[in-house]
C-alpha cells in the first residue's frame, strides 16, 4: 500500500460525506477508529465508517459499492462480515465500513467514532453503542492465562505430530491473544488508554514496548521455541506476586514437554 497524507485522508473524508447525503435511504453516518481520532492518522491508516440505513436497504449499498466516491478506481471489494464489507482502491487507500439500520446497532460495541450525518436518531443510537460495556471489560485475567496455557499446550503438540500450520496459528495468534487480554489487567503501564478495547492486539507495541519486543522476537522463532518463550515471557512478567497463577498447570506442561522449569 503506498499510503497517503493526512490532506488527502481528510479529503476522501469530505468526498464521502457528500457521497453519502445524496443517497436518500442513508440516516447517518458514523466515521471510527482513526477515521474519527484522526490524531493517530499515518500514511498507512485506513478509512473506518457506519453507515445507517433505512430498514430493508443495506443489502442493497452492500451489494452494489458504486455509490463510494471514486468507484471507477476500485480494484477489490471483499466480505469482512455479514453487514460489513473492505475495499481497495487501485492505489493501495483501503476502506473497512458497515451497513445497518438502527436496530442493527443492538450488537455493536465501538470505541473512538464521529457521527458526521444525522437525519434522526443515530447520535443517540451511537452514544448508546458507546456506553454498552465492552467485551475487554469483563476480562478475567486467571481464566486468559489458563486459556493461554491450553492453547499454547496443544499448538505445540500439533507441531509435534507435524501438523505446523494449525500449530503456528495456535501459538502465535489464538493463545498470544489470551495472554495480550491478560497483560493489562495485571501490569499497570502509563497510556493503557491507548489500548484498543476492542481488539488485544492493537497499539499493545506503543503501550508495552518492552516486552512486544520479546513477543516480537519469540514469534520470529519455530512454533515450538516459540511457544517455550511466550511462556517463559509470562512467567517472568505475570506470575511473581499472582496468587492467581495456574502453578501447577505450569509444572504440568513442562512435565509433558519436556521442558525444564
Amino acid at each position: 500500500m503506498t499510503g497517503q497524507p493526512a490532506s488527502a485522508f481528510e479529503k476522501y473524508i469530505a468526498e464521502l460525506v457528500v457521497a453519502v447525503r445524496a443517497l436518500p435511504e442513508v440516516i447517518g453516518l458514523v466515521l471510527l477508529g482513526s477515521t474519527a481520532d484522526r490524531a493517530r492518522v499515518d500514511q498507512w491508516s485506513d478509512h473506518d465508517f457506519a453507515v445507517i440505513v433505512e430498514p430493508g436497504a443495506a443489502a442493497h449499498l452492500l451489494g452494489d459499492p458504486s455509490w463510494l466516491p471514486e468507484p471507477t478506481n476500485i480494484a477489490m471489494v471483499m466480505p469482512d462480515s455479514p453487514d460489513g464489507r473492505r475495499v481497495m482502491y487501485s492505489d493501495g487507500r483501503m476502506l473497512e465500513y458497515a451497513i445497518t439500520d438502527l436496530a442493527g446497532l443492538a450488537t455493536w460495541f465501538t470505541n473512538e467514532y464521529e457521527v458526521v450525518l444525522d437525519r434522526g436518531g443515530v447520535a443517540q443510537a451511537w452514544a448508546d453503542v458507546a456506553a454498552r460495556p465492552k467485551p475487554s471489560d469483563n476480562v478475567d485475567p486467571a481464566d486468559e492465562i489458563r486459556s493461554f496455557l491450553s492453547v499454547l499446550y496443544f499448538g505445540v503438540a500439533m507441531a509435534r505430530r507435524g501438523e505446523l500450520i494449525v500449530a503456528g496459528a495456535q501459538v502465535r495468534t489464538w493463545s498470544l491473544a489470551y495472554l495480550l487480554r491478560a497483560w493489562p489487567h495485571r501490569v499497570a503501564a502509563e497510556g493503557a488508554s491507548r489500548l484498543d478495547s476492542l481488539n488485544e492486539f492493537r497499539r499493545f507495541d506503543f503501550v508495552f514496548p518492552e516486552v512486544a519486543a520479546r513477543i516480537g522476537a519469540a514469534l520470529e522463532q519455530d512454533v515450538e521455541s516459540a511457544a517455550r518463550s511466550l511462556l517463559e515471557i509470562a512467567e517472568t512478567s505475570l506470575a511473581p506476586g499472582w496468587e492467581g497463577w495456574p502453578t501447577e498447570a505450569v509444572a504440568a506442561i513442562r512435565t509433558r514437554l519436556g521442558w525444564p522449569g
